[in-house]
């Protein structure tokens, strides 16, 4: 990507609008995902097996983590 290209999304990006963490205004061919090769569900049940005590940080209301929870 040049700069040009860069300074172009970035600018566009300023000037959209959005609220909160809806960025379906961002067309689909200008982003990519990928799953992790990871399954963190997995992980935070094994955690919860051991755990006295879980704080989630950051992630909103702990919706998905308490949904996880024995």
């Amino acid at each position: 990507m040049t700069s040009t290209d860069f300074d172009t999304l970035v600018n566009e990006a300023l000037h959209a609008a959005f609220s909160g963490w809806d960025f379906s205004y961002i067309e689909p061919q200008r982003w990519r995902t990928a799953e992790p090769p990871w399954d963190y569900p997995a992980q935070v049940r094994a955690a919860f097996a051991t755990a006295r005590s879980a704080l989630d940080m950051g992630t909103g209301g702990g919706e998905f983590l308490s949904g996880l929870a024995p």
